[in-house]
């Protein structure tokens, strides 16, 4: 029997390595990692921060990758499994702002407070999600009048949580200053 030439050889191996590889690829591409949650460029219709629109996400944390939901980033650039249409004036809607307890990526859509709001109404509304990830008290206030102009809400939720006003309107520093 003659030996295999050392140039079979190594062929053989790399070809082991990049099947390896390939493989291991294909493998971690099923896994639930956190992916789809990129910001947008700003667009002179909507110029304030959102994600890409019309895109999928999906969250899960830790090593072991629990807590895994799967979503949709709607027209506007908010988590919502629906598009969201702008008003002639005549809106009937509710507007619902606040930071990531709000935008609620790590949350089915109907256990957020603007999935769930409508059990709680007499009457059934639509309900749109202004929420974006570490926003705070000036960012709520700058994005209410563009959702006045495109969606002319009857009512506005916002939800603001502990920090939101010093952090917001301080002068730079992330922790409130003592007199």
């Amino acid at each position: 029997m003659a030996p295999i030439p050392f140039v079979t050889r190594t062929l053989a191996f790399l070809a082991g390595i990049g099947g390896t590889l390939l493989l291991l690829e294909g493998a971690l591409r099923l896994l639930p990692v956190l992916s789809g949650t990129y910001a947008a460029d700003p667009r002179d219709s909507w110029p304030v921060h959102t994600m890409i629109p019309n895109s999928q996400f999906t969250y899960s944390t830790g090593w072991n990758l629990q807590n895994i939901h799967r979503g949709r980033i709607n027209n506007y650039g908010y988590v919502a499994p629906f598009d969201y249409a702008r008003t002639d004036g005549t809106g009937s809607g509710i507007a619902v702002f606040g930071d990531s307890y709000i935008e609620a990526q790590m949350n089915d859509y109907g256990d957020t407070l603007q999935g769930a709001l409508n059990d709680y109404l007499k009457t059934r509304r639509t309900v749109l999600n202004f929420g974006t990830a570490g926003a705070e008290m000036p960012d709520y206030l700058g994005i209410a009048p563009l959702v006045r102009r495109d969606f002319s809400p009857q009512w506005a939720v916002f939800v603001i949580t502990m920090g939101d006003f010093t952090r917001g309107f301080s002068n730079g520093s992330r922790t409130a200053r003592r007199p």
